[in-house]
């Protein structure tokens, strides 16, 4: 009769442990230094916070990215530069997909005075960006890639929003 070793106990045979609940996980230290569980009882013990307080853990998310700019813009650099480090031909490809959409988008009947306004609508919103100190962005009314109907890259089909609208908006038409 085969016996099943102890929670936490290496499993003979295998860089393998078994947490509480009888899964077995790979023993590996995450960033703070603590030890992971597995991948079953995390995910569980995340939708049981969740289920109590659904804005709690983005909430604190959030008050600490604004109560800390500097170390948030550092640790998304490091982290874009993992990305990328990682696999920089699919980071180089989403960027030229995006790119490329744009200029789809953009129409060749624009006018030099219509195409000067589109400068002037993204130079605005990084001056409202500078002297408010809440990001803006540069939305399209109906989005370029938009499932239902995708819009063009025109002056009248542009909106300043704050980068926190633009996000809850997301890729949804207005109607």
């Amino acid at each position: 009769m085969e016996t099943r070793p102890a929670f936490g106990k290496p499993i003979p045979g295998a860089n393998l442990k078994l947490c509480r609940n009888g899964h077995t996980y790979e023993p590996k230290r995450g960033s703070t230094g603590k030890w992971l569980t597995c991948k079953q009882c995390t995910h569980r013990n995340y939708k049981i916070k969740k289920k109590k307080d659904p804005s709690a853990g983005s909430l604190r998310t959030i008050a600490w990215q604004k109560a800390n700019p500097e170390k948030y813009k550092a640790k998304q650099r490091a982290w874009l530069k993992k990305a990328y480090d990682r696999d920089p031909e699919k980071f180089k490809a989403k960027w030229r997909k995006k790119r490329d959409a744009k200029a789809r988008a953009t129409p060749s009947w624009l006018t030099k005075e219509q195409r000067t306004e589109i400068a002037s609508i993204y130079k605005r919103a990084a001056q409202i960006s500078k002297s408010t100190g809440i990001k803006y962005t540069v939305d399209h009314i109906v989005p370029i890639g938009g499932d239902i109907a995708s819009g063009l890259h025109v002056p009248w089909n542009l909106q300043i929003l704050t980068l926190e609208e633009n996000s809850a908006k997301g890729n949804n038409v207005p109607w």
